[in-house]
């Protein structure tokens, strides 16, 4: 490990952080269900919480060790760059801030599973997972603008293709919008008014795969 550059570490945790947080999101599609609708979409999904028992706890600290490296790795590019010559960017500087912030939020909303997988009754679990969904949207939209704002400054660099940046940029603009709106609008009593940025999250979690893993090989290298 002597010879470890920060290059090398940063590509690591960029590759295996985004691998984290993909493989808890993958797996409860295939182990979870979906509220009918009119069903309390925060009681349902405590309940479900409940039901994964061991899983749940292993859900839940994979994706915050996940959710950990990534951060890392995004305020360390921002020094890197520097580092390649090039000028301190303001830019990158805010896009890394907030999505660092926006990470932190993550842990602590995905942390609440533990609590709830612990409540046998439910009767507390539900309350916790209004809180972990209001840390989620709240946090969600610092996140997406930290994901657009740190993309759209890794165009015209040598780590990531042009492409790649440009539409996981426009892609988080996208999604800033419909965190925003979901916030504003969620319905407790309706699945309809929490699918769309469901669908969101589950499209961008396959973009984070073809956006970081590319840009981890390329600082291992």
């Amino acid at each position: 490990m002597g010879n470890m550059s920060l290059k090398k570490l940063t590509g690591i945790c960029f590759i295996v952080g985004v691998l984290a947080n993909t493989l808890p999101f993958i797996l409860t599609i295939f182990a979870g269900a979906t509220p009918e609708e009119g069903v309390n979409i925060f009681q349902f999904f405590s309940g479900e919480t409940i039901k994964y028992g061991t899983a749940g706890h292993a859900y839940s600290l994979i994706s915050v060790i996940g959710l950990a490296l990534v951060s890392f790795s995004v305020l360390m590019l921002r020094e890197i760059m520097q580092g390649d010559g090039k000028d301190d960017n303001p830019l990158m500087r805010l896009g890394a801030y907030l999505f660092f912030v926006a990470s932190i939020g993550f842990m602590v909303s995905w942390s609440l599973d533990n609590a709830m997988a612990w409540d046998s009754s439910g009767e507390v679990a539900k309350n916790f997972m209004k809180l972990e969904m209001g840390l989620f949207f709240t946090f969600g939209v610092l996140y997406a603008a930290g994901g657009a704002i740190v993309a759209f400054c890794l165009v015209n660099s040598s780590y990531v293709h042009d492409m790649f940046a440009k539409v996981f940029s426009a892609y988080n603009a996208i999604l800033f919008l419909v965190q925003i709106n979901t916030l504003m609008t969620v319905d407790p009593n309706s699945f309809a008014s929490i699918m769309p940025i469901f669908m969101m999250y589950g499209i961008g979690n396959l973009l984070s795969l073809a956006f970081f893993i590319p840009l981890g090989l390329k600082l291992m290298k």
